[in-house]
């Protein structure tokens, strides 16, 4: 069975993280990038700033074969007055649909990522493959990685909850999903989790494999200024605990803004 994956959003550490993507290798899969034409992480309390120019040999080096699409943000009147909502992700999923539908095959699984997650496998998998992931996935359910939540408000009305940065489903609801977030506004968890309870999209929570989400500062300090590369002693420096801990470090320390992707 084939597996489209669609890669969405900001470069950031794709390059950092690529070696663990090796873990998708055994799907049978096609990847779909749509990606900035310039990836943007800066954080002035910690000194680094990772600004640079995005171009399709830095993802074709590590998948020949993927469909690039770099987008200019400026070219989209709908983000104008959105820079850094969620209305960035809405623009970059319709455009992994089009990419598919422009490549006129076919697919029976959607996975959606985004760039900056490093994998690996949970200690109860020795494999990750499609046979393993469709031993927990469900006909009209989506498989998540992060949290799914239902809860009141103050006055009783029910929310919701979702994380969007890894979604493995049927070919047919995640294609929707993508296409109908046009009509989510607002912030994307919220939508996201809101549409999966009202069309009663099972959500399923992923224990197969573990994606974490990489912030510059596990790989760069800043020493005068200037961001310089971290050389590890050996692959067990990069821990689940390590990314953890510098992905709160980054946040705490970051100036706050709206989501952006």
């Amino acid at each position: 069975m084939k597996v489209a994956i669609l890669v969405y959003g900001e470069y950031r550490e794709f390059d950092n993280v690529v070696d663990s993507w090796k873990i998708l290798d055994s799907l049978d899969c096609d990847f779909y990038f749509s990606t900035w034409s310039k990836s943007k992480q800066n954080n002035k309390k910690l000194g680094i700033f990772r600004e640079f120019d995005v171009t399709h040999e830095m993802i074709l080096k590590h998948y020949p074969k993927a469909i690039i699409d770099i987008r200019n943000p400026d070219d989209y009147i709908e983000l104008h007055n959105n820079w850094g909502s969620s209305a960035k992700i809405y623009n970059h999923w319709k455009n992994c649909v089009k990419l598919l539908e422009d490549s006129k095959k076919e697919y029976d699984f959607i996975l959606v990522l985004r760039p900056d997650l490093y994998f690996s496998l949970s200690d109860d998998y020795n494999e990750f493959s499609l046979e393993t992931l469709k031993s927990i996935y469900k006909e009209n359910g989506v498989l998540l990685y992060g949290d799914y939540k239902k809860y009141d408000d103050i006055d009783g009305k029910p929310i919701f909850f979702a994380s969007d940065y890894f979604m493995f489903g049927s070919y047919d609801i995640l294609k929707k999903l993508l296409m109908d977030s046009s009509n989510f506004g607002g912030d994307i968890h919220y939508s996201l989790g809101k549409y999966m309870f009202d069309l009663n999209i099972e959500p399923i929570v992923n224990k197969i494999i573990k994606a974490d989400i990489v912030r510059p500062n596990a790989f760069y300090y800043s020493f005068d200024n200037i961001s310089i590369k971290i050389n590890p002693i050996n692959e067990s420096f990069y821990s689940r605990d390590y990314f953890h801990r510098k992905q709160v470090e980054w946040d705490l320390t970051l100036i706050k803004k709206p989501l952006s992707d």
